[in-house]
């Protein structure tokens, strides 16, 4: 077989291998690593938490359910405050999170951001800068209204800070327990491309990388990049708020710990536009990432040649490479810790790799994107605007 193989290819198939076999060690290193973390922080200061929230379905009451439950029940030696912002006043998330708050006991002051109007056009950046209007405490935690924590996870996030208003720290998402196709395409697909691109980015502490479900920062540092009044109008929080951190002079840290999403059901054509929408992100604001990603396309590329040179040496890696990005994913989702149910579902990680390439092309020349029952359309800058731009 290896003898009908290009000397270039056997080359891009084992520089491609060994892509993975680091991420597989940055992964048990990290693992390792979040177990053995102590800290020498003596004094742990307030902290107010920013989590938007908007609609609350039938089938979407325990995912906020769990993630305030999460949040009411941080083992925090400071001060928390939540603050949970939602436009709509009569947005069914308003009584099921005040009916929460009463039923679960807290140690932290809960506060509501109810109403007003939105700031700017992106929904979710509208919400956390009128929760922040609220906030009482110089330190800033982000969260998603599906995103549930461990118990230690602020105090693990201020530790890793070292109380150095100068450092953001932001932490690593893992999605479990997808029920459909469109949701493990969603659930598997992102822990094994996000959570190898945190791995690798934060080997530079510099890297400008923050993920939007969970992040920790200074009110002093919010406010040298302008306020959240400078990402209204960005396509993304996360990726732009770090790069302005970064421009601030900040340094990055990740979180010893993970957070988990429960990803249960999502359609398909869901799963399509939001992937798309996160490539436009990347397209915008990590081009560097974006434009290189057909490299990592070893199967597609090598089974595509086998199809249309017949090459049946070609086929036999391709295949090899397919079942490789099974067992790829299935340590990812074990070291992960993971329930066990999902790993039975590594097959999707193969549909995903089928529609990677057509997802990818699309952002390329996708302007526009629909959030908040709005057509927006965005602007060379990763700006969006009501009004198609040229």
């Amino acid at each position: 077989m290896i003898a009908g193989v290009s000397t270039w290819l056997l080359l891009y198939v084992a520089g491609n291998l060994g892509y993975r076999l680091m991420t597989h060690l940055l992964m048990l290193g990290y693992v390792t690593r979040s177990k053995k973390t102590r800290s020498s922080l003596s004094n742990y200061p307030g902290i107010s938490i920013l989590i938007p929230i908007k609609g609350v379905r039938t089938d979407t009451i325990d995912v906020l359910d769990a993630t305030l439950g999460s949040l009411f029940r941080q083992e925090y030696p400071g001060e928390l405050e939540i603050v949970i912002a939602i436009r709509d006043e009569d947005d069914p998330a308003v009584e099921q999170s005040k009916a929460l708050a009463q039923r679960i006991p807290t140690r932290a002051r809960v506060k509501w951001a109810i109403g007003g109007v939105a700031g700017g056009l992106n929904p979710k950046n509208s919400n956390l800068f009128q929760a922040f209007q609220q906030a009482d405490h110089a330190w800033i935690y982000c969260s998603d209204a599906d995103t549930r924590l461990e118990a230690g996870h602020l105090k693990s996030m201020i530790e890793a800070s070292e109380g150095n208003p100068s450092r953001y720290v932001t932490s690593i998402t893992i999605h479990e327990g997808p029920r459909d196709l469109g949701a493990c395409l969603e659930s598997l697909g992102t822990n094994l491309e996000a959570t190898g691109f945190f791995l690798f980015a934060f080997l530079n502490p510099r890297c400008g990388v923050l993920n939007g479900a969970s992040n920790l920062f200074h009110r002093s540092l919010l406010e040298k990049i302008g306020g959240f009044e400078r990402t209204l109008n960005a396509l993304t929080d996360d990726l732009f708020m770090g790069k302005l951190f970064v421009k601030a002079g900040a340094e990055g840290r990740l979180a010893p710990r993970f957070v988990r999403v429960t990803q249960d059901r999502q359609s398909m054509q869901g799963f399509r536009e939001r992937h798309i929408r996160w490539m436009m992100i990347a397209k915008y604001f990590r081009p560097d990432l974006f434009w290189p990603a057909p490299l990592n396309w070893a199967a597609q590329w090598i089974l595509l040649y086998a199809v249309v040179s017949g090459s049946s040496p070609h086929l036999a890696i391709g295949v090899f490479l397919l079942f490789l990005r099974m067992v790829d994913l299935l340590i990812y989702e074990s070291l992960a810790g993971a329930p066990r149910e999902d790993w039975g579902k590594v097959w999707a990680i193969l549909i995903y790799d089928l529609l990677a390439p057509p997802l990818w092309a699309s952002a390329i020349f996708r302007k526009r994107v629909v959030w908040g029952g709005n057509v927006l359309w965005v602007r060379s800058d990763g700006m969006v605007g009501r009004e198609e731009t040229s």
